[in-house]
Parts: C-alpha cells; structure tokens; sequence
C-alpha cells in the first residue's frame, strides 16, 4: 500500500482566524468559571462568579470586536517593533516574526495586527 499525502490551502480566513485569536485571548484571560447545570462543587463555599448571560455578552463582544478589524494600526505594530528594536530585542522580535510565518513586518497581514501586538506588548 503507497502512502499519499493532500495538502489543502484554503486562502480568505483571515478575518475568521483574528476572531478566533481574539476569542481565544478572551477566554484565556478570563476569571470566570463555567459550571454545568446540576454541578455540585466539593467546596460549598464555591460559586460561579458569572452567570451565562455574562459570558455570552463577553464573548459577542470578542467576536464583535474581531469582526471589526484590528484595534492596532500599521504604524503602531511598525512603532512597537521598532521601540523593542532599540531595545536590543532582536532576536525575540525575529521569533516573532516566525511565529506569524513572516520575516518582516511589512509582511504582516491587518488581521494579525492584534495578536502581534499582543506578543509585542509581553515581550
């Protein structure tokens, strides 16, 4: 039996991967506790600090925002980068740069705006 390998390369998901970056760092960050209907926690000093409600909203606004655009213009992430560089962080911004699959920032897409400032701003 021969092996065969596909490659599919699906081009126009921009807008949805933003989203999902921003949706992600939404839930990373936060402080909330989703509980299932019926859960009976071991501490009963334990509750849920937000209802559904609050998530959903939380989570609209994500995707709101998201649907929008980056929040973080060109000459912002050009400015960060160059601030960092001055810095003596050249190696880290490289890693960057990788890790959004470009070797220069004039190669970044508006939708990765977000995210790259995102890791810029932890550095």
């Amino acid at each position: 039996m021969q092996n065969i390998k596909f490659t599919l390369t699906v081009e126009g998901l921009d807008g949805l991967l933003a989203a999902m970056d921003k949706l992600t760092g939404a839930i990373q960050a936060q402080k909330v506790a989703i509980i299932p209907t019926g859960y009976e926690p071991a501490d009963p000093e334990f509750t849920n600090p937000a209802s559904n409600e609050e998530v959903v909203k939380a989570v609209n606004e994500t995707v709101a925002a998201a649907e929008s655009g980056p929040s973080v213009s060109a000459k912002e992430v050009r400015e960060k980068f160059t601030e960092l560089a001055r810095e003596g962080k050249r190696d880290e911004l490289r890693a960057v740069l990788a890790e959004f699959g470009v070797e220069n920032v004039s190669a970044l897409e508006e939708s990765m705006f977000d995210a790259v400032f995102e890791r810029l701003e932890a550095l």
